[in-house]
């Protein structure tokens, strides 16, 4: 579960997933019945949330700034490739790029696109905060049915 806080701050490491597997690797070796399915399948849809908030979050925020779907579409290709050159800065970044410049190829206006890329940043951050939140929650549910 150590792994999966850290996994919060370091994005190379999937911080919610390993939360998650930590309290599978706990179910199995103390006992299924001391989390329980419902807690499992809590567990899990959480898991699930975390892991597509990111693009859904970063498509609402450039959706309702006004882009449009190619514009999503960069902006999360250039998170990707801008995770793989340099993590999360690198992810911010490429985002922001990939929305304003698909975003005015498709408008030919700067302001919109411009507007695009920050609506896409905007949701971005907003994921990270939500699996924030969602792993904080995991770790007290857990630590809540273990202690």
């Amino acid at each position: 579960m150590l792994l999966g806080v850290i996994g919060i701050i370091l994005p190379t490491l999937p911080g919610i997933p390993l939360i998650f597997l930590a309290s599978i690797l706990y179910g199995a070796f103390a006992g299924w019945h001391i989390i329980g399915v419902k807690g499992y399948v809590l567990l899990g849809v959480l898991t699930i949330v975390s892991l597509i908030s990111d693009y859904i979050l970063t498509g609402v925020g450039i959706r309702r700034t006004g882009g449009s779907g190619w514009t999503v579409l960069a902006a999360i290709i250039g998170a990707i490739v801008g995770f793989i050159l340099w993590q999360l800065p690198g992810a911010i970044i490429g985002l922001f790029i990939g929305a304003v410049l698909v975003g005015f190829i498709v408008n030919r206006d700067w302001r919109k696109a411009l507007k695009s890329g920050v609506g896409g940043t905007i949701g971005f951050s907003c994921s990270l905060v939500l699996r924030f939140v969602i792993a904080i929650f995991m770790i007290a549910y857990i630590l809540r049915k273990i202690l």
